[in-house]
């Protein structure tokens, strides 16, 4: 798991200072505040995955040699398109959010936010994973500090997200000296360059599909913050975000299955890896899920603190979605180029979101909404799985590893039911929700560790 385990680093820290902010935040701001935060970083992610055009998902697609003949042969004009383009989104930006942060210190943030996203992209398909950990540890650890800052009163709003901005400059600047050196040690074959159709066809596919996943992703919060008042976006927000680090660990093991797809091109080779993956991913994944339901009362009265009591039943909602996450349902296809599917997919589990939402939210209130999600990336997940087993020509049962996965989800499930009925019966909720973490963690690595040992001797060595 060594590609796996350094692109999941490589996103780590951030992604720990995100998750670390929103818990301080919900413990010393009020609601009204914080849902003023959250609702400028649901429109930026949302604004910038337009902005990026997909090229952060379609660039780790090729090899380093390809990348760099591929940026050697771009013209001047390419280039100018892309960067008035980038203008272009930074101005829609700033007119959205010029009564938040005003329109320079919103256009520069996303143009920089945007730049970082891709030359990131870059470093990981140039294989500088070491370089990137270290500089995301750092723009970590200043993305906390000025969020400290910000509580203690020393910056107000809008100075909070100038020093933001010149942290992401600054990491920006270092990464594209990184890359620049990166490229000029490569030895470009123009010879072997794929044709210049295909490699616009599979931008265009992927670039869709990066889209839409980030639309569906942010949409919901993005309507709640348009409709409901800041306070009513935080309690959605808290309770309707990814869980953190899940989506890190499925990219980074979706990264690797199509790296290692790409290296061995045997016919019973994707059969294999999405087996290998989705028992390893299986492993960690259920005993979060379980962990989650049965815990969610000590998770959020603690983490959260009790002025998110109301985000319960939407958190309970979200999290049903998360035992899908033990399979990457695209990753054959992206590496067969069928974006075609994968786009009609991803249109489709949008839609039927967006169909669902209010009628849910009539019934049921905001975790309505946060239901209508999940319903459909069921849809959307059985659609994937059914193309994928036609594309290979066998049963969807082959490409799962149903077994595996039934007899981890009845012993996991009797397990944290025994584990928080106990600790529940005994200790206060502080001590419920430490000793369940703990145990939790335990039962994570453990069942990982044993996961890796079986997968390698029943497939080979896990890549």
């Amino acid at each position: 798991m060594g590609n796996s385990a350094l692109i999941f680093l490589s996103r780590f820290f951030p992604t720990l200072a995100s998750a670390g902010v929103a818990i301080y935040f919900s413990h010393r701001l009020d609601t009204s505040v914080y849902g003023t935060y959250v609702n400028f970083w649901t429109r930026l992610f949302l604004v910038s995955t337009f902005a990026g055009l997909g090229l952060q998902g379609f660039l780790i697609t090729y090899t380093p040699s390809t990348i760099a003949g591929l940026l050697k042969t771009l013209r001047s004009k390419h280039y100018a398109i892309l960067l008035a383009w980038l203008l272009a989104t930074s101005a829609v930006f700033a007119f959205m959010e010029n009564h938040v942060l005003g329109c320079v210190l919103s256009a520069m943030f996303l143009a920089v936010y945007v730049s970082s996203i891709v030359i990131d992209a870059l470093l990981m398909a140039f294989r500088s994973l070491r370089v990137l950990i270290m500089l995301n540890l750092l723009y970590a650890v200043l993305f906390a500090y000025v969020h400290v800052l910000f509580v203690n009163g020393t910056l107000d709003f809008v100075q909070l997200f100038y020093c933001l901005l010149v942290v992401s400059l600054l990491k920006l600047i270092v990464s594209l000296f990184i890359l620049l050196n990166d490229i000029r040690q490569q030895v470009v074959d123009v010879d072997s360059m794929p044709p210049g159709a295909d490699i616009r066809s599979l931008w265009v596919h992927m670039g869709v599909y990066d889209v839409s996943q980030v639309v569906f992703k942010w949409i919901d919060k993005f309507i709640i913050g348009w409709l409901f008042t800041e306070s009513v976006s935080a309690i959605y927000f808290n309770g309707s975000n990814d869980v953190p680090f899940l989506p890190l660990l499925m990219g980074a093991v979706g990264s690797a299955a199509l790296m290692q797809l790409s290296a061995d091109k045997s016919e019973e080779a994707p059969v294999v890896v999405m087996n290998k993956s989705g028992r390893i991913l299986s492993s960690v994944v259920f005993p979060l899920f379980f962990f989650l339901v049965f815990f969610r009362y000590e998770l959020f009265h603690i983490v959260f603190s009790k002025q998110y009591d109301q985000s319960i039943p939407i958190f309970l909602a979200s999290i049903m979605v998360l035992p899908l996450r033990a399979y990457n349902f695209t990753v054959v296809l992206q590496n067969r180029h069928k974006g075609r599917i994968i786009n009609i997919g991803a249109v489709i589990d949008l839609a039927i979101a967006c169909i669902l939402m209010y009628p849910l939210y009539l019934l049921m209130g905001l975790p309505g909404v946060a239901i209508s999600f999940v319903i459909s990336t069921y849809l959307q997940a059985g659609y994937y799985l059914y193309h994928t087993s036609r594309i290979l020509n066998v049963s969807w049962g082959k490409l799962l590893p149903m077994v595996n996965w039934v007899i981890k989800l009845i012993v996991f499930c009797l397990l944290f039911i025994v584990i928080h009925y106990l600790l529940a019966a005994y200790y206060t909720p502080q001590i419920v929700l430490i000793c369940g973490m703990i145990l939790a963690a335990l039962i994570s690595g453990v069942s990982f560790l044993l996961e890796i040992r079986a997968t390698k001797a029943k497939y080979g060595a896990v890549r």
